[in-house]
């Protein structure tokens, strides 16, 4: 039978999972041949025989020839490739690896095997991965460009720029290497240098023979949903350097209008510290509470609740083959394990913008797992660990705090006022204190935010004494006798499972209703994130009996029942959609994005919930930059759905 026949057959075996009829197959094939042993050795890692494939895979390899080993190679590529595509990227990278093992200088594998750790959040190791492979051998030149659209996605520019410039030695007339360097430039303020590399980007468009250009590194930088033609993209570079040649007449303006107040120098304002009213610098940090919890002289008392837990994540469905990078996370997560902690002497500290927050004890060190920031990062990111916490890292010296006599509860937070944060990182901390028989006549007085309506119908429905309560200001500055502090649910913005459970329970005491409804959440009146185009898309709704909700208008009991009849739910991307713990097993649910902030709190959400998920990304035409001047702050875009789009996913639900 040809090689590529038996191939057919295997890869269809695998893309239906198979395995038996695989095996079965495979010894009707025999072990004369090293190729097909090759395939053996896949079965087994496909039925978890992982110590038998390895055996065979060794065997092969010591009896191959250089041509058998590349035929292989490939051939284990390209069915890892089934696997990537169905997001078990765990047992892709097996494949990739041991591909590597047959031939070393294979390129697909290396490049495909760097994406599989993208895609599951480790953006490190496929950087590693990459640049080990670049160091050892000019095989893996075509790997710069790569490297360098990484180191962009995560805001590395300089080393993006290194990587580009690399690749500018392969090719020095590619328009999509030169564009990219200068958006990198550009982010770095060096706005001469990005007004001269899109030149010549712009330069070698509009000399081109070709009437449709492929651009890969920008599409994946400017988030555009197809392969622009050419006349489109001259006319993105155009209105980019135009917006460059204004930030650079501004960056002169600002350094003349600088030089001015150097040769005048009595028009300068003097800057001085107050040293009377700064406190020490802070020293340093404890990277958990647990670990001074036998330091009396610190910790009065600290007590264990409930151990790290784990949650399984599968990815969202689109209407896109690919998968967005926001939703790149493992299978499983572990998240930290909680507590309620009382800290002798303790300071709690709050930033004015409500980003940043920081419990310090008497020893001026800063309590890691208890001072959490924005961005929200997802658990045992590098990024997380307290030495790079904004206080540490700037060595900020702290104003003198108001001390206060007695004992104080913390239950204040992040964005204490956003609904989303509200529900899930400050309401699941009381069930911590519940499981404590916490006395509350106990203590004197309660940090906790309640300036919204929802804040005050929950701290109610909680039986929490407004007497006690003090109000946050900001920012928010204190020391007291002691600190009674319960720890998060789990990090920010990272709900467990026993916390949906617990807002469920407390919200609906356990109610259901029959899902009959198909809800549109609207955001007409919020301040920020509308849909441009809403006329038109609830005119798509309607016709498929959408009703048109205003959740703000409602109180937190009406959302949980309204949420809890549910049977599909659309929204753009918004604290409405923190409801979504009301609802009932595979609710569906299509969320919309900008294409410049995906942001998939709600998709981890949906997975706790077990709901059907899927998302759509909007349309913004022109510069990413023009858009960004437009919109400095991503997360606050106004957002265009293409119908199509909506049309398209729910003729395939519904």
């Amino acid at each position: 039978m040809p090689l590529s026949k038996i191939q057919d057959n295997i890869i269809s075996f695998c893309q239906q999972e198979d395995y038996q009829e695989l095996a079965n197959y495979l010894a009707i094939l025999g072990n004369d041949d090293l190729i097909i042993l090759g395939y053996k050795g896949l079965s087994y890692l496909l039925e978890n025989k992982e110590e038998e494939s390895l055996e065979i895979w060794f065997y092969t390899l010591m009896n191959a020839d250089s041509q058998e080993c590349e035929i292989i190679a490939n051939n284990l590529c390209e069915l890892a490739k089934i696997y990537d595509q169905k997001y078990k990227f765990k047992l892709a990278i097996k494949i990739y690896t041991q591909a590597l093992e047959f031939n070393h200088y294979h390129q697909q594998s290396y490049l495909n095997l760097g994406y599989c750790y993208i895609k599951q959040g480790d953006v490190t190791s496929a950087l590693h991965l990459w640049e080990d492979a670049l160091k050892n051998s000019l095989n893996y030149q075509f790997l710069t460009p790569y490297l360098g659209k990484e180191y962009q996605q995560i805001k590395e520019y300089p080393q993006a720029i290194h990587y580009y410039h690399q690749a500018l030695q392969n090719e020095p007339d590619n328009p999509d290497i030169l564009y990219n360097i200068g958006i990198c430039y550009s982010k770095l303020g060096q706005f001469s240098s990005a007004v001269n590399y899109q030149k010549k980007s712009l330069d070698l468009i509009i000399n081109s023979p070709k009437n449709i250009i492929s651009y890969k590194f920008t599409e994946s930088i400017c988030h555009f949903p197809h392969t622009l033609n050419k006349k489109q993209f001259i006319s993105l570079i155009h209105a980019e350097l135009t917006y460059l040649y204004l930030q650079e007449i501004n960056r002169k303006q600002v350094a003349n209008n600088h030089q001015r107040l150097i040769e005048n120098p009595e028009k300068l304002e003097p800057f001085t510290v107050n040293k009377k009213n700064q406190e020490d610098e802070i020293i340093a940090f404890y990277e958990t509470t647990k670990s001074i919890a036998n330091q009396n002289n610190l910790v009065i008392d600290y007590q264990p609740i409930l151990n790290s837990t784990e949650i399984n994540l599968k990815p969202p469905k689109n209407n896109r083959k690919n998968l967005h990078n926001s939703f790149f996370f493992p299978e499983k997560i572990a998240l930290p394990p909680t507590f309620v902690v009382t800290i002798k002497q303790g300071q709690y500290w709050l930033r004015e913008d409500e980003a940043s927050s920081a419990l310090l004890t008497s020893d001026k060190h800063l309590l890691g797992d208890i001072s959490p920031e924005s961005p929200a990062l997802s658990p045992n990111h590098p990024d997380k660990h307290p030495r790079y916490h904004s206080l540490i890292k700037t060595k900020f010296n702290l104003p003198k705090p108001t001390v206060i006599k007695g004992k104080i509860l913390i239950l204040a937070g992040l964005l204490n006022n956003v609904y989303f944060h509200w529900l899930f990182d400050i309401l699941p901390r009381l069930y911590l204190l519940e499981r404590i028989n916490f006395n509350y006549d106990k203590i004197d007085y309660i940090l906790v935010d309640h300036r919204t309506k929802f804040q005050k119908e929950t701290l109610k429905i909680w039986n929490i004494p407004e007497n006690k309560i003090i109000p946050l200001s900001f920012p928010t500055n204190i020391k007291a006798d002691e600190l009674i502090v319960p720890s998060f649910p789990s990090d920010i913005a990272w709900m467990p499972p026993w916390s949906c459970d617990y807002l469920y329970q407390k919200l609906l005491k356990n109610i259901k209703q029959k899902p009959y409804r198909n809800i549109y959440i609207t955001r007409k009146n919020a301040s920020n994130r509308r849909l441009i185009n809403e006329t038109e898309i609830i005119a798509i709704l309607q016709q498929y009996n959408f009703e048109i909700i205003d959740l703000e208008s409602l109180s937190v009991k009406q959302q949980a029942n309204l949420l809890n009849s549910a049977r599909l739910v659309i929204s753009l991307h918004g604290s409405g959609l923190s409801n979504l713990v009301f609802c009932q097993t595979e609710t569906t649910v299509i969320e919309i994005f900008s294409p410049f902030y995906v942001y998939p709190c709600y998709w981890l959400l949906s997975n706790l919930k077990q709901l059907n998920y899927y998302y759509l990304i909007g349309e913004i035409w022109g510069s990413e930059n023009l858009h960004r001047w437009l919109y400095p702050d991503s997360r606050k875009e106004n957002i265009y759905l293409a119908p199509s789009l909506l049309k398209d996913i729910l003729n395939k639900i519904i």
